[in-house]
């Protein structure tokens, strides 16, 4: 898990599932302090990286924050829904691969 895609999952529980703004909060603040629950920082290194993979595969700034954070730090697999990320399928940049899955297809 990373920053940018916590805030996201926020903003997607408040303004389009309609869930209360202190319920998003409690909700994700239990996720994050779940022992299983890994988190990546985003640092200056991870951001460069981020923004050379924006560049490669013509990413937005908060898709390639995420897939760079991830790619960064080694994770094999990322689990989205989001039809743009998974049209990718697998990301490479500097001899570090990932694959992008759809967990709900």
């Amino acid at each position: 898990m990373n920053a940018t895609v916590i805030h996201e999952c926020y903003h997607t529980l408040v303004f389009r599932r309609r869930m209360s703004p202190t319920d998003s909060r409690l909700k994700l603040v239990e996720f994050l302090r779940d022992p299983r629950t890994s988190f990546l920082n985003l640092t200056k290194a991870t951001s460069l990286f981020a923004m050379q993979l924006a560049t490669k595969i013509n990413l937005g700034g908060r898709d390639s924050l995420i897939i760079g954070c991830y790619l960064h730090g080694g994770v094999p697999e990322i689990y989205s829904h989001d039809e743009d990320l998974v049209k990718l399928r697998k990301v490479s940049l500097k001899g570090k691969q990932t694959r992008i899955l759809d967990p709900i297809k």
